[in-house]
């Protein structure tokens, strides 16, 4: 009895083996998560093997607005305050999207109204992109249903991307009067990585049938949020390349004049570049260098 109760630890002991090997093997490619606005969203940013291509960019625009939401909350609240109105008090049709609201010509002047308001909130923060529009007309009717909301709704993303593929493994239980314990747990070792490297294989190969490619940049999460944080301080802050820098722990009083000044600039370099590649991955038209920075009245 004591034999039989010692070979039930032992299996017990392998199979936690067993699990931490694919526990490993899961965790070394499962995507990176972080929440933004209280849920949690799969964030790729470049984490993942596969770059899912439009579905990327509509993540790197969370984050995006995430910041705006931290950096400048008078965006939201402008848009509020002086859009929503306007959109609240349309009586003969609400249009149910910005591509949608431009689509009509010609028709009551509220909606002509609206589209003003709508786009003189965007150049006043120089984010007048359509994909900024599209989702603070989502704001505006979210507002309609939850008026106290007070964060960025984004709408959810629906990808026609990879089919979503569950892993299965299957064999045949353990003889202990027909075979040794090692044997068996080699014997199922080895068939968990075989079924494992054809599941994988599998994944690659259907997502290289819908044409998507390797994922070419790989991001650090942290480092990312900092260069978009970056992007709302120059593109709806105003403040330039050099404040920016200065405003993350560059001490340009340092009584080595001459070095302090060599730092700032390789820091004023490295916060540019942030800024370039930000606005790149969320498709962002940068304000001109120089520029005078947004007015502090409407």
């Amino acid at each position: 009895m004591i034999y039989s109760a010692f070979c039930g630890i032992v299996i017990i002991v392998r199979c936690f083996e067993l699990w931490d090997v694919w526990r490993r093997l899961h965790t070394q490619r499962t995507q990176n998560t972080c929440s933004i606005r209280g849920e949690i969203v799969n964030i790729r940013l470049g984490g993942g093997e596969i770059d899912p291509g439009e579905e990327s960019t509509w993540r790197f625009r969370l984050i995006f607005f995430s910041e705006l939401d931290r950096a400048c909350p008078e965006v939201l609240r402008d848009l509020k305050n002086y859009v929503f109105p306007l959109y609240q008090d349309l009586k003969i049709y609400k249009p149910q999207s910005w591509n949608d609201a431009e689509s009509i010509h010609g028709g009551p002047d509220e909606i002509d109204n609206l589209k003003v308001a709508l786009l003189a909130w965007a150049d006043h923060y120089r984010v007048n992109e359509s994909w900024v529009l599209e989702s603070a007309f989502d704001n505006l009717i979210n507002w309609m249903a939850f008026p106290g909301f007070n964060k960025w709704h984004m709408p959810v993303f629906i990808c026609d991307g990879i089919e979503s593929r569950k892993f299965r493994f299957d064999f045949p239980g353990w003889d202990p009067t027909g075979e040794q314990r090692d044997d068996y747990f080699n014997r199922i070792e080895e068939a968990f990585k075989t079924s494992v490297d054809q599941y994988l294989l599998g994944v690659i190969t259907a997502a290289r049938q819908q044409g998507l490619n390797n994922t070419v940049v790989k991001q650090d999460y942290k480092h990312l949020r900092r260069k978009f944080k970056w992007l709302v301080l120059y593109q709806v802050r105003g403040l330039s390349h050099r404040k920016i820098a200065e405003k993350y722990g560059v001490n340009v009083r340092s009584r080595k004049v001459a070095r302090a000044y060599s730092v700032l600039e390789n820091r004023r370099k490295t916060v540019g570049d942030g800024i370039k590649e930000s606005a790149l991955l969320c498709g962002l038209t940068l304000r001109a260098r120089g520029s005078p920075g947004r007015p502090k009245n409407k």
